[in-house]
C-alpha cells in the first residue's frame, strides 16, 4: 500500500537521467544510469535496481532505456546498474556488482531521494536470475567485496545492508542449468533469423 500511494501509472512526471560512478572493483569503474521523476515533491520515492540482460555476457546500463524511463514518470527512482560480465569475469563478479548497486543506492538515499527501506530490484532474463539470486541471498560473503563509492567521493567495501524490499523479474532465466542443457542440444545447428546463438550462449556460462 506505501508503494501504491506514491506510484502514479499513468506517468505524469518528466524523467530526468544522468551517469554516475557508483563503484570501481578491482580498478574498474562502474557506471550507473540514475533515472529520477523531476518536480516531485519533497518525499522519499521508492527505488528500483535494474539488471539488464544480455545472457550474462552483453549490453550495459542503457539497456530498456524506455522501460527504465516510464517507471521514473510513474514515481519511481531507476538505478541502472554496469557490472562485470563473462567471458572476461566468472561468478560471482556481477552478483558482487548487484550487491554494490543496492548498497550504492541506499548510501545515496537522501541525495536520491530514496526511502531506504523501499529498495528492490527489478532484472530481466539473465538480469533477472541475478536480481533472484541477489534477493534469497543478499548478504551472502561471495557477493561482498565490490566497493561502493559514497556520497563523499570515498570508496567503502565494508559489508553493509543489501537487502531488497521486493524483486521483480521479467521473463527471467530462473533455471540457468536447463538453460545452458538446452543450449548444448542446439550447439551444432544454424542460428534460425531470429538470432539464437548457441555457441555464444554456451560460452556465457561457463
Amino acid at each position: 500500500m506505501a508503494l501504491a500511494v506514491r506510484f502514479d501509472p499513468t506517468g505524469p512526471y518528466d524523467v530526468d537521467a544522468i551517469d554516475a560512478a557508483f563503484a570501481r572493483p578491482a580498478g574498474l569503474e562502474l557506471l550507473a544510469r540514475l533515472y529520477r521523476p523531476r518536480g516531485e515533491p519533497g518525499r522519499a520515492l521508492a527505488a528500483l535496481v535494474y539488471v539488464h540482460g544480455g545472457a550474462w555476457a552483453r549490453l550495459d546500463r542503457t539497456a530498456d532505456p524506455i522501460l527504465c524511463q516510464a517507471l521514473a514518470a510513474s514515481g519511481l527512482v531507476v538505478v541502472a546498474l554496469d557490472f562485470r560480465q563473462a567471458p572476461d569475469h566468472r561468478y560471482p563478479a556481477a552478483s558482487a556488482d548487484i550487491a554494490a548497486g543496492v548498497r550504492y543506492a541506499r548510501a545515496h538515499a537522501p541525495r536520491l531521494g530514496v526511502d531506504p527501506t523501499r529498495i528492490g530490484l527489478l532484472g530481466s532474463s539473465s538480469g533477472a536470475q541475478l536480481a533472484l539470486l541477489h534477493a534469497i541471498r543478499p548478504g551472502a560473503p561471495e557477493h561482498a567485496g565490490t566497493p561502493i563509492v559514497r556520497p563523499d567521493g570515498s570508496l567503502d567495501a565494508a559489508p553493509s545492508d543489501a537487502s531488497v524490499a521486493f524483486v521483480v523479474a521479467l521473463y527471467p532465466v530462473a533455471d540457468p542449468l536447463a538453460r545452458y542443457r538446452y543450449a548444448l542440444a542446439r550447439e551444432h545447428e544454424p542460428p534460425p533469423p531470429s538470432g539464437f546463438d548457441a555457441k555464444r550462449l554456451i560460452a556465457s556460462h561457463r
